[in-house]
């Protein structure tokens, strides 16, 4: 059997478990697309950061939240029943990005602003799980045509 590629056409909806209204109709639902290799690429390499300790050894740090953040802004491609502390309706709204000569739509900074940590955190945790073929998901997968 042959490798499986990751899907990058569609999205998946998420409903947060920590939502009280999880499971119906006025639950928050959020859109999830997977994220290209390029993009994927991209906030890997941004989360390390390489540097020297006082005491002259070399060190590395991961800046997970701000990965965790970008994996959100690129990879949410909608939201529905989310509102703020008001009740009002949060509109969802994209800006255009350039990554690496690509032109990406990312959700913008006045819409994220709205989100807590851990909404972050567990939207970036279901992109990743999004974002790995399974076993089981290329064995059930059709079998790629060659061009």
């Amino acid at each position: 059997m042959a490798l499986t590629g990751l899907s990058v056409i569609g999205t998946t909806e998420f409903q947060s478990k920590r939502d009280p209204s999880y499971g119906t109709d006025k639950a928050t639902v959020f859109e999830l697309g997977t994220l290209d290799i390029f993009i994927t690429s991209w906030l890997t390499d941004r989360a390390m950061v390489f540097g020297q300790r006082e005491d002259g050894n070399n060190d590395v740090m991961f800046r997970t939240k701000e990965a965790n953040l970008d994996a959100v802004r690129f990879g949410l491609k909608g939201i529905r029943n989310f509102v703020d502390r008001m009740g009002s309706e949060i509109k969802f709204r994209t800006i255009k990005r350039n990554v690496n000569g690509i032109t990406y739509q990312v959700v913008a900074d006045d819409v994220l602003r709205y989100f807590d940590l851990e909404t972050i955190e567990e939207l970036a945790t279901e992109l990743r799980r999004l974002n790995t073929v399974t076993q089981d998901e290329a064995k059930n997968s059709e079998p790629a045509l060659s061009p």
